[in-house]
């Protein structure tokens, strides 16, 4: 697990700490390449602002304000310049697909939990279980159960997006404990 602390300007990731949370809640209406807006029960603050919605895209990032799209193929460059958002898994994954497990969402006034329960991956076999946890303090944790390595590339992180800069690639965890803006 990861987590993003919020210190009131930006995020400080640390590992471990949260643990995953056995998925219960409602399963989101999404698609192959979708999105769909969650209402928060609290304001979610986060570096740029605050927002009591979250776009969830079957792809496995989540944004809090403007939409990021549904691409299914993870780049640096578009999570660079897009809309901020937290990318667990961004990944060509498909919750419609046959056989494939839901997005569920689980909120209430203590924590939202969305979780990836079993989904498919588009091509390449095998499933990702996986669950963002967003807290009223602004603390975004994120738990990976099970994600199987198939098909496209992965992208993991969190970006304030429009102009942010290319740190390069950056291993989390060497990085724990330093400051992201």
């Amino acid at each position: 697990s990861m987590t993003f602390g919020w210190n009131g300007t930006n995020y400080t990731a640390t590992g471990g700490g949260a643990t995953f949370v056995a998925p219960t809640g409602t399963a989101l209406a999404l698609t192959d390449d979708s999105e769909v807006t969650v209402t928060l029960p609290f304001a979610l603050p986060f570096p740029g602002g605050s927002t009591t919605q979250l776009r969830v895209c079957s792809n496995g990032f989540i944004s809090p304000l403007a939409s990021n799209g549904t691409t299914f193929s993870p780049s640096a460059a578009a999570f660079l310049s897009g809309a901020p958002r937290w990318a667990a898994a961004w990944h060509d994954l498909n919750p419609a697909a046959a056989g494939s497990g839901p997005v569920l969402v689980d909120a209430s006034a203590a924590a939202v939990r969305i979780t990836w329960n079993a989904v498919n991956n588009f091509s390449g076999g095998g499933t990702a279980t996986f669950q963002y946890q967003f807290a009223p303090n602004g603390n975004v944790s994120i738990v990976w159960q099970n994600v199987t390595a198939a098909g496209n590339g992965y992208l993991v992180g969190w970006t304030p997006g429009a102009v942010a800069v290319d740190p390069g690639s950056i291993d989390l965890s060497a990085s724990l404990g330093q400051p992201i803006p």
